[in-house]
């Protein structure tokens, strides 16, 4: 029930609003309310995150990086589908060669992620096998985001 699960944001509300009415400072107040809607926002969009890890040589973990920042993240974000884009090391304890990256993206819905695959998607994915070859594979996952 989405009204019950409001209410104690509400009441938060209603106390700062008497809060201000007090102390004659509409201008707190406006932007306390500016952010609780963006909050609320937030918490009523679902999100998914799109994250790809990626295994590179570690040859060429620079120069695939410097293509990501430079080449893919910049084409992704072309489209409006997704957002946010964030590369990270994934840190593991093995003695394995080459290194782990993950990137990821946040994307409305399974729908929009689907339309910027067919548009963009599929063309990066060739770029990347042009440049790269099999010294880099990556698998796709999709989280959602809870909280």
């Amino acid at each position: 029930n989405r009204s019950s699960d409001l209410a104690p944001y509400i009441f938060a509300v209603q106390r700062y609003n008497d809060f201000c009415k007090r102390q004659r400072n509409r201008e707190v107040f406006f932007t306390f309310v500016v952010w609780y809607i963006l909050c609320l926002v937030r918490r009523i969009v679902s999100m998914i995150i799109f994250n790809t890890t990626y295994h590179v040589d570690d040859e060429l973990e620079a120069s695939f990086i410097a293509w990501l920042k430079e080449n893919y993240i910049p084409m992704a974000l072309r489209r409006e589908e997704l957002s946010e884009p964030q590369l990270c090391r994934v840190m593991t304890t093995g003695e394995e060669d080459g290194s782990s990256l993950s990137l990821q993206f946040h994307v409305q819905d399974t729908e929009a992620l689907s339309l910027w695959y067919k548009e963009m998607g599929v063309e990066l994915t060739e770029a990347l096998v042009s440049r790269f070859g099999d010294r880099v594979v990556g698998f796709n996952t999709l989280l959602e985001v809870i909280d």
